[in-house]
C-alpha cells in the first residue's frame, strides 16, 4: 500500500494539479497555489509551469483540426466553393458551444434579477412605513444573485478559452506543416515574414473571436432584457430610448465592415514590413558592408508608415463607435427623460430614476461588447481569408518512389526531349554524374527537378534515399555533432570516416570544444568552406542511394577540395557505391565522371566523358577554356604546409553565444518612461484630464438627479396641487431636464476629447518606438547581430509589436477610465452614506491583497509566455528555411516533433492565463459584490433611522453597483498594462544597443580623402567582445595601389582578416591603420564607405533591381546600367521592367548573385575609387566568358585602389604584387613579386 501510495504521488508531481483538485479548489482555482507561491519567491520559470493537460496533447488538438478541416475542404470542392473555417471552429468543439449557451443564458437571467430585486428594494424603502427585515432578505439576495452569475461567467469563459487555445495550438501547427510543403511559386508569394504574421498575429485575431461568440447573442437578449425593464419602470417614455439602441446596432455594424478594409491594407503593409526586416537581419552583413543601413531603415519604416496610417484609419472608426457607445447611457437616459416629463403625469420617484439609471449603466456592457466583437469579427474575417488562402496555397510534389528501393533497377533516370537531342541519363550506384555550363544555365534547376521530383519537363525516376548537399549550405542549431549525425542513429565508425573524408578534424582540432561547438543563429562565425564541408558531412552520413551536391566545392581551397573530392569520389571513396550528381563550376572536377551533362539556356546541349567533350563539344571548351589557364597554380603557395593548430588560439568565436531568456524582473519605470516619451506626454495629460472631465460630469449628472427625484416624491406627497403649482412643477422638471441633458452633453463631448487623445497618442507611439527600434537594431555591431537571433527579432516585430500597437493604449485608456470611475463612484457612495467609508477599509485591505498577489504572478508568467513563443517561430523558421536538406533526408517528421514539443511548452504557459484570470474574476467579484451588499444594509439601517431620503439611496446604491465591473476592469487592466509593457521592455531590449559608432572620436583631420595604404600592427581580433581571439597578431603593411592575394585553407582567418579591416571584429589588441590613421578613431560608417567589397555569399533582397545595387538611390538610371553592363549581369537576364524587375533570391543562380555583387561594387567604388576593394573568393561560381570580362574590367575600373583578393586559385600568371598565405588566424608566409616593393620589405 505504501509502495502504491508513493507510486501515486510520484505521477501527480507529474502532472497539472488542476487534474486531482477538489470541487472547491475548481470552482475558485486554489490549484494554482503553486504559482502564486512560485512568483512570491521570485522563483517562477519555466520548471514550475504545470504540466501539459493530456486533452491539449498537440498531436490529439492537431488530428481533431485535420478531421474537421479535410470534411469541409472536401464539402468544398464538391460544391466549388472555399472552406467554411468559422464552421469548423464550431464542429471543432461541437459539444462546447452547446454547454455553454445554456450557462450563458442561466447567467443572463441571474443579471437581470438584480434590477428587479434593486426596484423592489427602492419601493421598500420609499415606503412609508418601512419593513426592514425584507429590505434586508432583498439586499443579500441581491449580492447572491450577483455571485451566481459570476461562478457562471466564470466557469462559461474558462471552457471557451480551453477551446481557444487548443484551436490556436492546431492550426499553428497547420501553418508550419504546410510551409514545408510549399510550392517554390506559393513560397515566393508567402515569404517567412508572411508566415511569421500568420502564427503570430492572424492566429490570434481569429481564435480570440471565439470567447465572444456567446456575448455576442447574449447582448442582444441583454438590450431585449434591459428594454423590458425600462418599460415596466417608465412606461412608453422608455421608447425613445429603444429606438436610439436599435440605431446603435447598425451602427456599430456598418462601421465595422468599414474598419475591415483597413485591417485588410494594415496586414499587408505588416507583412511586407516583417518580409523586409527579416531579409534584412539575414543580410545584415551585406547592409553594413556596404553602409546601407539608412536606406534599409527608411525602407522598412516607409512599410511601418503605411501600416501605421491604415491603423490609424481603423482606430479612428473604432474609438468613434467607442465614444458613441460611451455616449449611449446618456443620450437614451436624456430621451427616456425627457420623454417622461413631456408625456407623462406622474413625477420621476427615487425608484424610477435609479432602477432606469442603473439599467442604462448595465447598457455599457452590452453595447461595449456588441461593438467588440464587431471589430473582433472584421479582423478575424480578415485573417481567416489570410490563412484560408495560405493553407490552400499550391505543394509540391510528394514524389511517391522516392523510398522504394530495388536493386536491380537504376538509382536515377532522367529523361527528357527538352535538349539539343535527346536526354536519357542512367545513373546505377557507384556512378558518377556531373552538370556543368555557364552562369544561369539551369543546373541547379535541374537538381532541384529530380529532388522534388518533379515531372514537368524531364521524366524523372528516383530508386532509393536522396541526400541534398544545397549550393547555401544550411546548419540547424545545435552542436555541429549534431548537424552531422542529423537524427540518424550514432555510428562512430562511420562518423569518423565522415569526418576524415571532409577534412574537418583539423577544424575540429582548433575549436575548444570539438564537434561538441554550438552553432547559432545562421552560422555567422563559420567560414563559408566550413559550412560547405559540415553540409556536406551531413549528407555522407546518411548513407544514401543517390548524392545530389550543388556545387559544394566552390567554396573550398584546391588543395582542400581536391582531398574532399577524392575521399568521397575516390576509387575507395565512400560514396564508392552510391550515385552522385554533382553541379560544379570547375571542370575538372567531372573527369572521372561516367557522363556530363552540359547545360546552356535550361536545356542539356550535350552529353559524354570528359575526354569525349573536350575533343567535341565547343560549349565544353568555352568552359575548359578559363579552368586551363588556372591549372599551373602557384606551387608555392598551394603546397605551405599549415601550422599545427592551437586549441588555446583558435578557440570558436560562435561558441556559448545563447541567446539569454528574458528575466522576470518586474517592468521598470524606464520601461514607462520609454513608452512615454514615444506617446508623448502631452497626449496622455489630455487623454487623462478629458476622462476625469468625462466622469466628473457623469457623477454631477447623477447627483442632479437625485435631487430631481427627491423633489419629486416631496411634492407628490400633497394631497391637492392647484394648476398653477402643477404648471411651476412642470416647468421646473423642464428646467431640470435641460441641465441634466447639458451635463450629459459635456460628458459627450469630453469623452470624444479624450478619444481624440488616444488615436494621436497610439500613432505617435507606435511610429516613434518602432523606428527607434529598428535604426538601434541596424546600428547595432555585428558582434551583437551575431548573438541575436532572427526568431526573436521576427517575435518582436510581429507579435510584441501588435501588442504595442494595439493593447497597450487601449490599457493605458481603460485603466485611466477605470481609475477615475472608480473613484467617482466610491466618492458618490461615501457622500451619500458617509457610513460606508468604515467598511471601504477592510474591503480595500482586501482588495489591495488580491492586486498585489495577482498582478507579480501574472507579469512573471507573461514574460514566460512570451519568451516560450521565441523558439516556436525560431523552430518554424528553421524549418522552412531548410525544407530542401530535411526532406532529402526524410527527416519531417523528427523536425515536426521539435516543433511540437516547442507549441507544447508553449501551450502549457499560454494556458495559466485563462484560470489566473477566472481566479481574479472570482475574487474581485466576492468584493464588489460587497460593496453593493455594504452600501444597500447602510442605506436599509440609514433610512429606518430617517438620516437619509430614498433618492440618495438610489444614488447610493446604483454607483455601488457600477463598482463590481469597475474593480475586476481595472485589476484586469493594470495587469494587462504590465504584461504589454512586457513588449515594450522586449522591444526596448533592441532600442538601447549600443552604436557601432559610439566609441568612435571624429576630428577634422580625418575628413581628408583616404587613400588604401593600409597597415595592420600586431593585429589580434575576435567575433565577440572579450572572446578568443581568430586573428593573431597580424603585421603588414600594404602600400596604396597594390595587388594582394590572400590564400590560405578554409577556417584559416582569411576571411576575418577582410571582416577586421572594415571593422566588424571585436579588436583584442593591437591597431590597423588606414593613411597613418588608427581606424580606432574612425567612424565605422567612412571606414566602410572607403572599402568596396565583393562578398562570398552575396545576399539578394526582395526588390528591384535598383534596389539590389543603389539602394540610397545616389546614382541615375545611366550609371545603374553602365556597372550592370560591366559586370556581364545585364547580358544574362532579361528583365522585362528594366531596373524596376522584382529579384528573387530563390530563382537566381549563384553566378548571378556574385555578378550581382560585383555591380555593387562597381557603383560604390567608382573609376576614380582610391580605397580599398575586397574580393572574397568573389568568382567561384563563374564560367569562363564572365570571368575573362572580370578580369578585364576590374583593373581597369579599379585601377587607383589597393586591392586584396582571397582565393583558391592565385593567378598563374602572377598578376599580383603581394602574396599571403593565412593559417590559424596568423601570417605564415608572404611573397612580393613587385622588385620595387620587395626592395622596400
Amino acid at each position: 500500500m505504501d509502495d502504491e501510495k508513493l507510486l501515486n504521488d510520484e505521477k501527480k508531481k507529474k502532472e497539472s494539479p488542476e487534474l486531482h483538485a477538489n470541487l472547491f479548489s475548481k470552482i475558485f482555482f486554489c490549484w494554482l497555489a503553486p504559482l502564486f507561491a512560485a512568483a512570491k519567491n521570485n522563483e517562477y520559470d519555466k520548471s514550475k509551469v504545470f504540466p501539459i493537460l493530456p486533452d491539449f496533447k498537440n498531436e490529439i488538438v492537431y488530428e481533431k483540426w485535420l478531421n474537421v478541416w479535410g470534411e469541409q475542404v472536401d464539402k468544398a470542392q464538391m460544391k466549388k466553393t472555399t472552406p467554411k473555417t468559422f464552421w469548423m471552429m464550431f464542429n471543432f468543439a461541437k459539444a462546447e458551444w452547446i454547454k455553454m449557451f445554456a450557462v450563458r443564458s442561466i447567467a443572463d437571467i441571474f443579471q437581470y434579477i438584480q434590477p428587479l430585486l434593486f426596484t423592489e428594494l427602492l419601493t421598500a424603502l420609499g415606503a412609508p412605513v418601512i419593513d426592514v427585515e425584507w429590505c434586508l432578505i432583498v439586499s443579500i439576495l441581491m449580492f447572491f444573485m450577483a455571485e451566481l452569475r459570476s461562478f457562471c461567467l466564470s466557469f462559461l469563459l474558462f471552457r471557451l478559452l480551453k477551446v481557444e487555445i487548443k484551436l490556436k495550438a492546431a492550426v499553428v501547427r497547420h501553418i508550419y506543416e504546410k510551409g514545408t510543403r510549399l510550392s517554390p511559386t506559393s513560397q515566393q508569394k508567402f515569404p517567412v515574414g508572411a508566415i511569421v504574421n500568420l502564427m503570430s498575429v492572424d492566429i490570434e485575431r481569429l481564435v480570440h473571436v471565439i470567447p465572444f461568440v456567446h456575448h455576442f447573442w447574449a447582448a442582444p437578449l441583454q438590450l431585449i432584457f434591459a428594454t423590458l425593464l425600462l418599460i415596466k419602470t417608465i412606461g412608453i417614455s422608455a421608447i425613445p430610448g429603444i429606438l436610439i439602441i436599435l440605431c446603435y446596432v447598425p451602427f456599430n455594424y456598418y462601421t465595422s465592415v468599414y474598419m475591415k478594409k483597413f485591417h485588410k491594407k494594415k496586414m499587408r503593409s505588416s507583412d511586407q514590413r516583417l518580409k523586409q526586416l527579416e531579409e534584412t537581419v539575414s543580410g545584415i552583413e551585406t547592409v553594413k558592408t556596404h553602409v546601407w543601413e539608412n536606406a534599409f531603415s527608411n525602407r522598412i519604416e516607409e512599410s511601418r508608415n503605411n501600416e501605421v496610417r491604415m491603423l490609424k484609419n481603423a482606430s479612428c472608426i473604432a474609438r468613434a463607435v467607442d465614444a458613441a457607445n460611451m455616449a449611449l447611457p446618456v443620450i437614451v437616459a436624456v430621451t427616456s427623460f425627457g420623454a417622461f416629463v413631456l408625456f407623462e403625469t406622474s413625477d420621476l420617484t427615487p425608484t424610477k430614476a435609479f432602477v432606469s439609471l442603473a439599467i442604462f449603466n448595465k447598457l455599457r456592457q452590452p453595447a461595449r461588447i456588441i461593438a467588440q466583437f464587431l471589430n473582433g469579427l472584421m479582423q478575424a474575417l480578415v485573417a481567416n481569408k489570410r490563412i484560408k488562402e495560405y493553407l490552400l496555397a499550391e505543394e509540391r510534389n510528394a514524389g511517391e518512389s522516392r523510398y522504394v528501393i530495388d536493386d536491380k533497377t537504376p538509382t536515377l533516370q532522367i529523361s527528357t526531349k527538352l535538349s539539343t537531342k535527346p536526354l536519357n541519363l542512367i545513373l546505377k550506384r557507384g556512378d558518377f554524374a556531373s552538370v556543368v555550363g555557364a552562369v544561369s544555365s539551369g543546373k541547379s534547376t535541374l537538381l532541384n527537378r529530380v529532388l522534388w521530383n518533379d515531372s514537368s519537363e524531364y521524366n524523372i525516376k528516383v530508386n532509393g534515399r536522396i541526400a541534398y548537399v544545397p549550393q547555401k549550405p544550411w546548419l540547424p542549431r545545435g552542436s555541429v555533432k549534431n548537424a552531422i549525425i542529423f537524427g540518424l542513429p550514432w555510428d562512430e565508425k562511420h562518423y569518423i570516416k565522415v569526418v576524415d573524408a571532409c577534412e574537418l578534424k583539423t577544424d575540429f582540432e582548433q575549436w575548444a570544444n570539438g564537434d561538441q561547438t554550438m552553432i547559432v543563429g545562421m552560422s555567422n562565425s563559420l567560414s563559408g568552406g566550413q559550412r560547405a564541408r559540415l553540409s556536406l558531412a551531413r549528407a555522407l552520413y546518411q548513407r544514401a542511394e543517390l548524392y545530389l551536391i550543388d556545387d559544394t566545392f566552390a567554396s573550398l581551397d584546391r588543395k582542400v577540395g581536391s582531398k574532399v573530392m577524392k575521399n568521397i569520389l575516390g576509387s575507395n571513396g565512400i560514396l564508392k557505391n552510391s550515385a552522385v550528381m554533382m553541379v560544379s563550376s570547375d571542370v575538372d572536377f567531372g573527369k572521372e565522371a561516367k557522363e556530363i551533362l552540359v547545360l546552356s539556356e535550361h536545356k542539356v546541349i550535350a552529353t559524354g566523358q570528359y575526354k569525349e567533350l573536350s575533343e567535341c563539344s565547343q560549349a565544353f571548351k568555352d568552359l575548359l577554356s578559363y579552368t586551363g589557364s588556372e591549372r599551373t597554380k602557384n606551387k608555392a603557395a598551394d603546397d605551405e604546409k599549415p601550422r599545427s593548430p592551437s586549441k588555446s588560439s583558435t578557440k570558436s568565436a560562435f561558441e556559448d553565444e545563447k541567446v539569454k531568456p528574458d528575466n522576470n524582473r518586474p517592468a521598470s519605470w524606464s520601461v514607462y518612461k520609454a513608452y512615454i516619451d514615444s506617446a508623448s506626454k502631452v497626449f496622455i495629460f489630455g487623454l487623462f484630464t478629458a476622462t476625469a472631465a468625462h466622469f466628473i460630469l457623469g457623477a454631477l449628472r447623477s447627483f442632479w438627479l437625485s435631487n430631481w427625484s427627491d423633489a419629486a416624491k416631496n411634492k407628490t406627497e400633497r394631497a391637492l396641487e392647484t394648476e398653477e403649482e402643477t404648471a411651476i412643477r412642470k416647468a421646473n422638471a423642464q428646467n431640470r431636464l435641460f441641465v441634466f441633458a447639458g451635463i450629459g452633453a459635456l460628458e459627450v463631448i469630453a469623452i470624444a476629447i479624450a478619444y481624440v487623445f488616444l488615436v494621436l497618442m497610439a500613432e505617435r507611439a507606435s511610429k516613434v518606438f518602432h523606428k527607434k527600434f529598428v535604426v538601434s537594431l541596424l546600428n547595432a555591431s555585428m558582434t551583437v547581430h551575431r548573438k541575436i537571433d532572427v526568431g526573436q527579432v521576427m517575435n518582436r516585430a510581429s507579435r510584441d509589436c501588435n501588442i504595442f500597437d494595439n493593447r497597450t493604449p487601449l490599457c493605458l485608456r481603460q485603466m485611466i477610465q477605470n481609475t477615475i470611475q472608480i473613484v467617482c463612484s466610491l466618492a458618490v457612495v461615501a457622500i451619500s452614506t458617509p457610513s460606508f467609508l468604515f467598511a471601504l477599509g477592510p474591503i480595500a485591505i482586501g482588495y489591495i491583497y488580491i492586486q498585489n498577489k495577482y498582478i507579480p504572478t501574472m507579469k512573471q508568467w507573461s514574460r514566460i509566455e512570451r519568451a516560450q513563443w521565441s523558439p516556436v517561430i525560431t523552430q518554424a523558421t528553421e524549418g522552412m528555411a531548410g525544407v530542401e536538406v530535411i526532406r532529402s533526408a526524410a527527416q519531417e517528421a523528427r523536425f515536426s516533433e521539435q516543433f511540437v514539443s516547442e507549441m507544447e511548452d508553449y501551450v502549457r504557459a499560454d494556458y495559466l492565463e485563462n484560470p489566473m484570470k477566472r481566479w481574479l474574476m472570482l475574487r474581485l467579484d466576492i468584493i464588489g459584490n460587497s460593496i453593493t451588499l455594504c452600501s444597500s444594509l447602510l442605506c436599509v439601517w440609514s433610512i429606518s433611522n430617517g438620516n437619509l431620503t430614498p433618492g440618495v439611496a438610489g444614488l447610493s446604491i446604483s454607483f455601488a453597483m457600477t463598482v463590481t465591473e469597475q474593480l475586476g476592469h481595472l485589476v484586469r487592466m493594470v495587469a494587462e498594462m504590465e504584461t504589454s509593457m512586457i513588449a515594450v521592455e522586449r522591444i526596448k531590449k533592441y532600442v538601447d544597443l549600443e552604436p557601432e559608432d559610439s566609441q568612435a572620436h571624429e576630428n577634422a583631420e580625418k575628413e581628408r580623402l583616404l587613400s588604401g595604404d593600409v597597415e595592420w600592427k600586431d593585429y589580434y581580433g575576435s567575433y565577440r567582445k572579450n572572446g578568443t581571439p581568430v586573428l593573431h597578431g597580424i603585421t603588414m603593411r600594404i602600400p596604396a595601389g597594390e595587388r594582394v592575394v590572400i590564400v590560405g585553407r578554409t577556417g584559416s582567418g582569411k576571411s576575418s582578416t577582410f571582416l577586421s579591416l572594415l571593422g566588424m571584429l571585436e579588436k583584442c589588441g593591437g591597431e590597423i591603420d588606414i593613411n597613418g590613421i588608427s581606424t580606432s578613431n574612425i567612424s565605422v560608417k567612412k571606414l566602410r564607405k572607403h572599402c568596396a567589397v565583393v562578398p562570398q555569399s552575396v545576399r539578394i533582397f526582395d526588390d528591384s533591381v535598383r534596389f539590389n545595387i543603389d539602394p540610397e538611390r545616389k546614382h541615375d538610371d545611366i550609371e545603374l546600367w553602365k556597372v550592370l553592363e560591366r559586370s556581364g549581369l545585364k547580358a544574362l537576364i532579361s528583365w522585362k521592367d528594366g531596373l524596376d524587375e522584382r529579384l528573387c533570391a530563390d530563382i537566381m543562380s549563384h553566378g548571378q548573385r556574385q555578378l550581382l555583387g560585383v555591380s555593387r561594387s562597381l557603383l560604390s567604388g567608382g573609376e576614380n575609387f582610391q580605397g580599398c576593394l575586397l574580393l572574397d573568393e568573389p568568382f567561384a561560381s563563374a564560367d569562363s566568358a564572365v570571368m575573362a570580362n572580370l578580369e578585364q574590367v576590374i583593373p581597369k575600373w579599379f585601377s587607383r585602389a589597393t586591392v586584396f583578393t582571397i582565393t583558391h586559385k592565385p593567378p598563374a600568371d602572377g598578376t599580383y604584387d603581394r602574396l599571403i598565405e593565412i593559417s590559424n588566424g596568423e601570417i605564415v608566409a608572404q611573397h612580393v613579386t613587385s622588385q620595387e616593393n620587395a626592395q622596400s620589405e
